[in-house]
């Protein structure tokens, strides 16, 4: 994962490389005034050229896996952000820090989509540290949990996420090495 900001935007981008796999690179454009874009690339393995997909909207983007993993390209977006109802519920303690309960509330909840999202989100740091996505019927569907958080150079860094989707039994960790930045 790299971070990049540019003209008031910034860009976020994953890389895999995993043997015998196809690599995948995503990048998430990020502004304050318009919904993320996600710009989504494959390759057909073996270190191959790459063949660029079309850009994907956030409700295309909220359907795709990355990297054959229980996280969406919208997760990695942290689409449910972008929602136009955002409350917040409580101040509650969660994984030993104090914490805002945020709920995003998508209004437009398609199959496959997420109908809501609520966000634990550690007051001092601004940083999630657990949230609960509901499928479009309501039901819990995965649990997202920061490993390895770091405070680095005055900023906070993540190292790992774990997710865990409760309605499968699948649980993905995903790992950042964020030293090739």
């Amino acid at each position: 994962m790299s971070l990049h900001v540019l003209d008031g935007k910034w860009l976020t981008r994953y890389s895999t490389s995993n043997p015998g796999k196809p690599a995948e690179d995503l990048v998430i454009t990020h502004s304050a005034n318009a919904p993320n874009q996600y710009a989504y690339q494959l390759s057909a393995g073996g270190g191959g050229p790459r063949t660029p997909l079309p850009d994907l909207s956030p409700a295309q983007a909220a359907t795709q896996t990355f990297a054959e993993s229980d996280f969406s390209l919208a997760d990695l977006g942290l689409e449910f952000l972008h929602w136009p109802e955002q409350r917040l519920l409580k101040t509650q303690m969660r994984r030993s820090r104090s914490c805002r309960v945020l709920e995003s509330i998508n209004p437009q909840p398609a199959p496959g989509a997420y109908s809501r999202v609520v966000s634990w989100i550690d007051i001092e740091s601004k940083e999630p540290v657990f949230a609960q996505a509901y499928d479009f019927q309501g039901k819990l569907l995965k649990e997202f949990a920061p490993k390895d958080v770091q405070k680095v150079r005055g900023r906070w860094e993540l190292k790992g996420m774990q997710l865990d989707n409760r309605q499968t039994g699948s649980s993905t960790r995903i790992e950042f090495n964020l030293d090739q930045v």
